[in-house]
């Protein structure tokens, strides 16, 4: 899930981050894209509302009110539980 393809630093295959890839402005290889949990890794725009769409509607109220971080979220998905 937290690959080069989600990331909110990926623009059109290129790497807008500092991060392992390497400088500012790295082209993304099919490589690349296969390695999960980069610590550069940050969720893009997309994927974080596939994943709150998900949520049933009481649980995504929730997960606003409660101001719950987005490890919390994919918690929820993976294990059903938010805790």
């Amino acid at each position: 899930m937290k690959t080069c393809k989600s990331c909110k630093s990926n623009f059109s295959g290129i790497c807008v981050d500092d991060g392992e890839l390497g400088k500012y402005g790295t082209a993304i290889t099919e490589d690349a894209l296969k390695v999960d949990n980069r610590s550069c890794w940050q969720m893009g725009r997309e994927l974080f509302d596939e994943l709150v769409n998900q949520l049933p509607e009481d649980e995504k109220q929730k997960f606003f009110r409660n101001n719950k971080d987005i490890d919390d979220l994919i918690k929820r998905i993976e294990t059903g539980s938010w805790k």
